[in-house]
This record gives structure tokens, sequence and C-alpha cells, in this order.
């Protein structure tokens, strides 16, 4: 038998775990020593250990029986609630009712022994508190009996709590709790008598008292008082008539306000109280109690085992010592990946049920001592395993494989180890694990799968040496078989002794030779076992060691860490249990914001408030002499309302910054502040807080994982900004100190000086009021007429309605009350319109000038009378604006001052004298209308002989100047039949003459025609009819030759455009069609005038579009030199032009 490289593997073997270092899991033997001191941390707080301990056994085991004692700290927990309700302001039976349960439910598990020893060990104090806390309540009980017995509870509790903070009622140095709140004497009667007077909620309030609690009668008015007198002041004077005996019944009332102020104070008392056992209770959880015994009980159960397991750990140790020294290389794996491991995990099981015990008491000596030797033992153990390791393994695997060697052997074995160990890929995740990276998973399971992977392709080297072998065994061994079956067969077969003989030899040699092949093979099947064990289990052993190595990692600060979040929970607890008890209203430690605001107001407060006068009012009446009389009316109001408005607003300015619940709250809580509770308090969270950041900050962060640095560096955070906060509490304490006096002063102040300006209120508020109310009706008003002339200018503002709204609002009432002056412009009454500058104002006289201003307008023309009329109109003033309106309105003008009789009688009369002599001038006028038509039509009809006959005279065509004006003897006989001549038309007939001298001095001498021939004017015809008959052929061609060679238009067209326009018009249409009618001709010297009316009718046959055009033509033909006519001009119309 041969090795294949054994050297190779040897040295690789040797040098490989030679480098290894004494550890193991990852870490060495001290972080393992130092990760066992993590079980000697308590599994709880003291408190619970202590609590346990003073507990008897038999108590202890009974859990259930426990707990019930542990009932009462949710009983006294729930005070809380009920406290919160009555500092709320909840005065119902139901909040008494739950704290009376509350407390003898309490008081009623004191009869339990377990629960009496939790308690005072939990605690420290005994049922004393629980006892003085029933007492508060019957007296807060009977407070609230003694109010709710009157008829009217509410209303008085209404009444107090109005009242609570005012300062006059108030008994100065009086303590919380002791004798009447509420002083009884001439001053608080006389202090609440004036609160009944003004305001007029509180005297509903009495009101109910008086006639519901004590069944007395309210002095109301009398139907016929308030017909007769009216007005808001009317009750407020049955009320002084009855000063005397309605005084009384406000003493009464003080009796009940006492016994309602009690029942406040009494509430206060008893919330505090709850609020202190509330604070007691919070020192124990009961979830917590029940896990420590619970953890506890189950730790006894498994003491018995663990101490015998503790007492023969040494000499368990020594013997896993004394079979490491002689086990072979497969029994020194088992131990050391297996067995030792397991006793490994077994001491830490046990270490950590022994860490449940309390850490004080009776059980702590025996805790500390079983945990030392599990400690111990741990190390010594891990101390084997390392000895133990894959170097030992090796050496020992490599000693008994050169046994097992037979020199010459036809079998090959070839070694195949682990080429990869822990140490190897240990880099690739060790970091990661111990400090929590998130890619540690990642990273582990790569290793693994790299050692997987070795291991695979190790048992698929192995397994294809042993085919290959057991291949060639199997080869050989048939061989063998196969000639000794022959040689038996031959031997059966032959009877020579010789021979025979000689085959039994050969056969017995054969037999030989298989013994020692099976031998031979039975060799190399060991060595192949007894290595493939080992080398397999050196990957897998690999493997386990990482996965040890991330468990152990993983959990080993897990005891570290949780008692840190221990001592932080303990802090934070006690911090926030701080907070939560100091968040009720009168026990609350106020912000440096809030104090520093208290210190400014004190500081800050206004000089105090002098009194009330309305002598400003007075300088705000306005009386001008060119303004109209609403304006002044109105102005006046505004002012005096805007004024009252401000000083109203004013009397803010003077107000002391006040609130009840400073009273109720601040200066409590102020109180409070500067007493010693809050301070003891304070020490107890910072030393909780300084204890857990002490803890944190002497363990070794560099050791956690990620996640938990993480955890550990927001709970130092956390402990530091809560330890400021504490401090920054401590500086509050001491910057509060000595404010509450101070403040309650300033209170007191306030109220005193707000109540001053609360009267005055009352007393400027009517008046501020009705002026209010004045002044917006009184600028609705005036608005609506203002706007609503400008559209309508015949709007009549009436001083009637804004007389009434002056004295409905009570405005003149205290006008004259106060001397303000107002009667004065509401005495006489008026009218006003709006004119162009603005409102006018308009009286009975300047009717009467108005008249007389119709009367001398002169007549003889219409537009000379409403010239003079429209004057008048446009002057400033009265009479201006009733004219204008006359002139505007027509026959509604009288109707426009209908709401003023005088008025209403004057413009009537007015009206018909302006109807009368209109009709007078509209008669002259219509002479002169008549006339002047007659000269406009005969002035119209010269001007169309100018037009045409100016344009040929200026185009030199002289011949059609002269045979227009044939037309000019019948409308120069027109205008001599007028009888009467103008101007204008006279120079319109003497430009028609200029035109037709200048004419036959300028036009050719040959003799003109006289007149036309039958035969001539019918050739005229003729020359139409075929013009017509061309157009419609759409023969151009003969159209021209029916036009003379230098025809042309009036328009400037010649004889080339017409033939171009003509050419388009008849590409552009399918169909066309001529009627020529009305055609009259006219001989003139220069030859025919020929005016007709032409009809054009042109049809598109695909756009399916018919078009019509009409045109009056006028034309002048003329017969040429061969006798036939052409057509010269066309003096007016067009037909060359078709759209």
């Amino acid at each position: 038998m041969t090795f294949m490289k054994p050297l190779f593997y040897l040295a690789c073997i040797t040098t490989c775990f030679l480098t290894i270092t004494f550890s193991a899991f990852g870490y060495d033997l001290k972080s393992a020593a130092e990760d066992m001191d993590n079980y000697f941390l308590p599994a709880y707080p003291v408190v619970y250990g202590e609590i346990i301990d003073r507990l008897p056994a038999e108590e202890v085991s009974n859990i259930s029986a426990a707990l019930k004692g542990v009932e009462i700290f949710g009983y006294l927990k729930s005070m809380g609630d009920v406290a919160q309700k009555l500092d709320s302001g909840d005065s119902t039976g139901a909040a008494l009712d739950s704290a009376t349960m509350l407390a003898n439910m309490a008081i009623s598990k004191f009869k339990d022994e377990a629960t009496k020893k939790i308690f005072i060990a939990g605690v420290g104090v005994g049922t004393l508190p629980l006892t003085a806390l029933v007492t508060t309540i019957d007296i807060t009980r009977k407070s609230y009996e003694a109010v709710n017995a009157s008829k009217t509870a509410l209303d008085l509790e209404r009444i107090y709590y109005s009242i609570q903070t005012d300062p006059v009622l108030k008994i100065k140095g009086r303590k919380l709790g002791e004798g009447n709140p509420i002083r009884i004497d001439s001053t608080t009667i006389e202090h609440i008598w004036r609160k009944v007077l003004l305001d007029d909620q509180w005297r509903g309030l009495f009101k109910n008292y008086v006639t519901g609690e004590l069944g007395r009668d309210w002095p109301e008015p009398t139907v016929w008082e308030q017909w007769t007198i009216g007005g808001e002041n009317l009750q407020q004077a049955k009320l002084l008539e009855d000063r005397n005996s309605l005084k009384s019944h406000i003493a009464s009332l003080l009796l009940e306000m006492n016994k309602v102020a009690q029942k406040a104070e009494a509430r206060v008392i008893l919330a505090q109280q709850l609020r202190e056992i509330e604070a007691v209770a919070g020192k124990i959880s009961q979830a917590e109690l029940e896990k420590a015994l619970r953890e506890y009980n189950s730790a006894l159960k498994e003491l018995p085992a663990i101490e015998t397991y503790v007492n023969g750990l040494t000499d368990l140790i020594a013997r896993y010592s004394a079979r490491i020294a002689k086990a072979p290389a497969t029994e020194l794996v088992t131990i050391r990946e297996t067995e030792i491991l397991f006793e490994l995990d077994n001491i830490s099981s046990k270490a950590r049920i022994v860490r449940l015990l309390p850490s004080v008491g009776r059980n702590a000596s025996k805790r500390q001592t079983f945990l030392t030797k599990l400690k111990k033992g741990y190390v010594d153990l891990l101390a084997l395993r390392t000895s133990a390791g894959r170097a030992e393994i090796n050496t020992r695997l490599v000693a008994e494989s050169k046994k097992l060697e037979v020199a010459g052997t036809e079998f090959t074995f070839v070694r195949y180890i682990c080429t990869k160990g822990f140490e190897d890929v240990k880099g690739e995740f060790d970091s990661k694990v111990v400090n929590g990276a998130a890619d540690a998973g990642s990273a582990v399971d790569k290793a693994k799968t790299d050692i997987t992977q070795i291991k695979e392709k190790l048992s698929a080297d192995y397994s294809k040496n042993w085919v290959e072998n057991e291949k060639k065994y199997q080869e050989n061994l048939a061989a063998l078989i196969e000639q000794q079956r022959r040689l038996v067969d031959q031997l059966s077969r032959t009877s020579d002794y010789r021979q025979k003989e000689a085959l039994q030899q050969a056969i017995d040699r054969l037999t030989a030779q298989i013994n020692a092949l099976n031998g031979r093979f039975e060799a190399y099947r060991q060595l192949y076992q007894l290595n493939v064990g080992v080398d397999t289990e050196s990957c897998q052993g690999a493997i386990r060691e990482i996965d040890t190595f991330v468990r152990e990692n993983s959990n080993r600060q897990g005891i570290v860490q949780a008692a840190l979040e221990d001592v932080f929970s303990d802090a934070n607890a006690k911090y926030w249990n701080f907070y939560t008890n100091h968040q009720s209203p009168c026990h609350k430690i106020l912000s440096e914001d809030e104090l520093e605001r208290l210190e400014a107001i004190i500081r800050d407060n206004p000089d105090s408030y002098a009194g009330l006068s309305f002598e400003f009012l007075k300088k705000h009446f306005v009386n001008e002499k060119d303004a109209p009389r609403s304006r002044n009316i109105l102005q006046t109001v505004t002012n005096m309302s805007d004024a009252l408005m401000t000083y109203s607003n004013s009397l803010y300015a003077y107000r002391m910054p006040y609130y009840s619940d400073w009273e109720k709250w601040t200066i409590p809580s102020l109180q409070y502040m500067e007493s010693a509770a809050p301070r003891e308090s304070i020490k107890v969270v910072l030393a909780a807080i300084d204890a857990a950041i002490s803890r944190l900050t002497s363990t070794n962060r560099s050791e956690f994982s990620e996640t938990f640095k993480e955890r550990y560096d927001q709970m130092l955070e956390q402990l530091r900004i809560m330890r400021i906060g504490m401090e920054r509490d401590e500086k509050l304490l001491s910057k509060a100190n000595g404010l509450s006096s101070s403040f309650g002063a300033y209170n007191d102040k306030a109220l005193r000086n707000n109540s001053q300006i609360a009267e005055d209120s009352a007393l400027i508020t009517p008046v501020l009021r009705d002026f209010w109310k004045a002044k917006q009706s009184l600028s609705v008003t005036i608005a609506m007429f203002t706007a609503q002339s400008k559209d309508t200018p015949s709007r009549v503002l009436n001083s009637g309605p804004l007389f009434k709204i002056i004295e409905d609002a009570d405005v003149l009432s205290h006008s004259k009350r106060l001397g303000l002056g107002i009667e004065e412009l509401v005495k006489e009454p008026f009218l006003e319109m709006q004119g162009k500058n603005g409102l006018v104002d308009i009286y009975t006289t300047d009717f009467s000038k108005a008249i007389s201003k119709v009367q001398s307008a002169p007549v003889n023309e219409y537009g000379l009378f409403f010239q003079k009329l429209y004057a008048v109109a446009d002057e400033q003033g009265g009479v201006g604006i009733i004219m204008g309106l006359l002139l505007r309105s027509g026959n509604t003008f009288p109707a426009i001052f209908q709401d003023d009789p005088k008025m209403a009688e004057a413009a009537t009369k007015l009206y018909k004298l302006f109807i009368e002599r209109q009709e007078v001038a509209r008669k002259n006028q219509g002479v002169i209308d008549e006339l002047k038509a007659r000269f406009d039509m005969v002035l119209n009809k010269v001007n169309q002989l100018i037009k045409p006959m100016q344009g040929d005279y200026d185009s030199g065509y002289y011949l059609g100047v002269l045979g227009r004006s044939s037309f000019i003897s019948d409308v120069r006989l027109e205008y001599k039949a007028i009888g009467s001549t103008r101007q204008d038309v006279d120079d319109a007939f003497a430009r028609l003459d200029k035109l037709v001298e200048d004419s036959r001095s300028k036009a050719p001498t040959e003799a003109p025609l006289s007149s036309g021939t039958p035969a001539q004017l019918q050739a005229v015809r003729d020359l139409y009819g075929r013009f017509t008959e061309a157009y419609a052929a759409r023969d151009d061609s003969q159209i021209m030759s029916l036009m003379g060679d230098d025809w042309e238009a009036g328009d400037g067209t010649t004889l080339s455009d017409m033939q171009v326009n003509l050419s388009r018009v008849f590409r552009k249409f399918d169909e066309l069609k001529i009627d020529v009618q009305n055609m009259q001709i006219n001989p003139t010297p220069a030859g025919f005038i020929v005016n007709y009316d032409i009809t054009i009718t042109s049809r598109i046959y695909k756009k399916n579009l018919r078009h019509q055009e009409k045109s009056a033509v006028s034309e002048l033909v003329s017969f040429g030199s061969n006798g036939s006519p052409r057509i010269v001009k066309t003096l007016n119309g067009r037909y060359w032009l078709v759209e």
C-alpha cells in the first residue's frame, strides 16, 4: 500500500493547525470569563428581590396568592385617574364613589399578610395614607351634599365660578380648607349689588336664586310703566326701589356661595391626596413583580439539580481531561465537537437559571457561590476544548494512519483534507457578526457555503477513491476465485494422484492469495474510514464553530444589554413618573417661558384706570353751514359713535392681564414649586439617572453589535437629555422662589382694576350701542340714496326718516342728557337731492324761484325756451336741482316731492306752468321747422345736380354739364314757390349757374342736337337690346364694339379695364341674365343721356350659388360718322363688376 503525496498533506495539516491561537467560539478565555460575569448581574430590580426575600417561602411559591397582594397597587394607581377628573372640575358624586371604592378595596387588601409585607417592602409605609384619604372623601361628600340640597344648585355653582377669583370677596391669609372662603360684610354685599344692577347675566342668575331658592317676588316693571316710561333703564329703576330687601337676599346668597366654595376646595384637597398615593404606588409594577416571582419559583425548582451538577463539575472536567489525553483521533473529534460543546451550553443554561435568584436576602450567597463555580467550570472546559484542537487531532490521525500502511499493495489510498477551517474564514464575518452589521448573515452564509463546498468535494473525492480501489479489489478477487474454480473442477475430473496433489497445492496457493487480498483490502478500508470520518468531521466541525460563534457572539452581551436596559428603564420610569405626577394643572412645574411671562406681567402692568367722563364727545359735534344737513347729522353721529368705540376699546388698554385659571391653577402651581416636595422628587430622579449613566459609561461599548450600539447611544443620549430636563426643572424651582406672593398681589390688583373697567364698560355700552345703531342706519339710508340718485337724479332724501332713526335709537335722549347738541340738527325738516357737486338742501322758497324762471323764459323759439331753462338747471343750489328734475322727469315731477305736502303743491304748480309755456314754444317752433324743411329739400336737389356736373366740368366734359343743365329750371321753380329765400340755397343756385356758363364758353362750336328723331331714339333702344344679348351670351367682343373708343366711367374705369373685368365675370359665372328697365332717353347738345335700371342675375352651378345685383345707370350715347350709336361715357352706375 502506498500514499499519494503524503508528505505534502502532512506538512499542510501541521502548519495550518499550528497557527491557531488559544481561543474558541471566536473569543479568548478572558472574554469568556467576562461574559460569565454578566450572570452575576441581578435579573430584576433589587426592590423586587427585597419583596421576595420578605415573603415566607410558602407564600412565594404560591404565586397566585402572592399576586393578589399586588392588586393593591392597581387600585392605588387608579386613584390618579380620579384625581385628574377632580382637577378638571368634575364635581359629580360618581368621582367620589370611585375614590371611596378604590380606598376601601386597598384597605381591605391589608388584611392579607402577604399584601402588607409587599406594600411595606415596596413602598415603606403602612395604611395611614389610605385612612386619611377616607376621611377626606367623607368631608368632600358632605360639602357636595350641602350644595346639592339647594333648589338652584346649578345656578349657585355658576354664580360661584364667576366670583371665585374676585379679590374683594377673599379673606386674606386664609389656608385652603379652613373656615369660610368668602367674606360677608357691607363691602362684599355692596360689591355684589353693583353686579346685579349693571350685569344682565348676573341679574338673571340672582333673580333665579331669589324666586327659585328663596321663593320671593322679583321687582318687575308693570305693563303701564313699560308703555309710558319704556327704555332699558326701567329695570334698574325698579331694582333701586327694592334695594334694601335685595341686599338682604345677597347676604343669604353669600352664605350659599361659601358652601359652593367649600365644595370646590374639598375637591382640590382630595385630588392632592389621591395624587400623592398614586405617586407612592408608582414605585411598584405589578407585571414586573409577577415576572420576578415566576422566575424566582422556576429557579427554585431547578436549584437541587443545579447544586448536584455544580458539586460534580470538577470531577466531570477531570474525566474529560483524562479521556482527551488517551483518545484516538475519531473519539477526540467527538469529545471536542459534541460532548464539550454540550457541557458548555449546559453550564450557560444553569447560570441563567441561578441568575434568577434575588441578589439580596437568604439566597444571595448561594447564588454567588453557584455562579462562581459555574464560571470556573466554563472556563476550564473551554481550555480543554482548545487543547484538543485540530492540530492535535491531525497529529493523532497521521500516527494512526501510519500503522495501517502495507508496502507493495495494489490499493492506493489518497488523503483529502478539509483545506479551510474556522480560522481560515473567520475574517470574512467575525467583525460583522460582533458589530451586528446588516450584511452579517450573508457573510456567515458565504463562509459556511465555502466550507460546505470543500466538504462536498472532499466527500466526492473520497468516494471516487473508494470506488476505484473496490473495483480493483473485486476484479482481482474474481480472477483468483475463477482460477480456483477451474482448478477445483479439474481436480474433480482427474484420477491421477500426482496430478491431484499438484492441483491441490495450486488451489491452496490461490486460497492464500485470496486471503491476502482480503487482508490488504481490509487494511485499506480501515485507513479509508479513519481518515474520511476525521476529514469530513473537520469540515462539519468548522461549520458548527461558525454557528456557535454566531450564537455566542450574538448573545454574549445579552445579559449586559438587559442589565443596561434595566437601569435605563428604572431611570426612565422615574423620570416619566415625575412628569406624569406634575401634569395636574395645580401641581405643574411651569416652564421658563411661563415664569418669565408672569414676571413680565408683574413688571409691565399698565397704570391704574382713572374713570369715565362723557365730556370728550362734545368736541365731535359738526354743523357746517355750507354742508348739506344730512352730512352734518351723519358726521356728528359717526364721530361720536367712533369716539365712543375708541374710548371703549381704550378701556382694554387699561385692563391688566388676568385669567381665572391663574387663581385656580397658576398660583397653586407656583406655591407647589416653592415647596420641598418637587425638589425631593427631582433628587430621586437625578439619582436614578446618574446611576444609569454611570453604568452605561463604565461598560465597554466596543463589544456590542452595531444594532445595540445604536440602542446604547440612544439610551445614553436620552439619559443625558433627561438629566438636562431635571437640572432645568431644578433651576425653574429656584426661579419660581417668591413668585407666588408677588404674582398673587398682582392678581388681586388686576381683578380690582378690571372690575372698575367692567362697570364703566357696562355704562358706556348702551350709549355706544345706540350711537352705533344710529350711525349704521343713517349710513345705509344716505349711502343708498346717494348711490340710487346717481342713476336716478330725481331721488329725494327726506329728513323725516333721518329724524326718526335718531329718535328711535335714543340718540336724542342721550344728547339731551349729556348736553351734546344733536337736537339743533334735527329741529327743521328738509329735503335733499343729488346735485353736480353732491347733496343739495331744498326748501319751499326754491320752488317760487323756479316758477319765476319758467315764466320769464322766451317762447318764440322752442330751443331758446329750453336753453334758458337748462341754463337755470346748471345753477348751483335748490333752484337748479328743481329745474333739472323738471326738465328730466316730465309728468312724474310732482310725484318726486309727494312725501312733503307743501313742496308737492309747489311742484304741481311749477309743472303746470312749465307745460303751458312749453306748448306755446312748440307751436311757434312748428312754423319755423316747416319752412326750414322746404328750403332743405330744394338745397338737397341742387346739391345732387352740382356733384355730377362738377365732375364733368373737372374732367373737361363740358357737353355733359350742358346736358344736365336742363334739370335746373324745375328745381328753380320749386324754390320760387316757397315765397322766400335762404342764403345757402341762393349760393347753391349761383354755383350751378356758373358751371353752366363756364361750360358753354368751353364746349365745341358745332351745332348741338336740339332733339332726337324717332329713328335715333329707336337706334338707341336697339343699341341696348344688342348690349343685353351680348352680355347674356358672355360675348365681351360684341360688348366692346358697342362702346366708344374713348369710353370711360365716372369712377375712372377705362375701356381696357372694363374688358378685363368682363372677361373675369364671364369666366366666373356659368349663367348671366341682364334686365334693363325704366329707360329714359333725353337728347342734349352733347348727345343722348340714357337713364335706366339694370338687374344682373348670375349663377354658379357647381356651388349651387345664385347672385343678383341691381344698379341705376346714367350714360351718354352719341352717333358716329357712320350713323350708328355708341356708348361714349357712363356717368353713374356700373355693370362690368359683378361679385
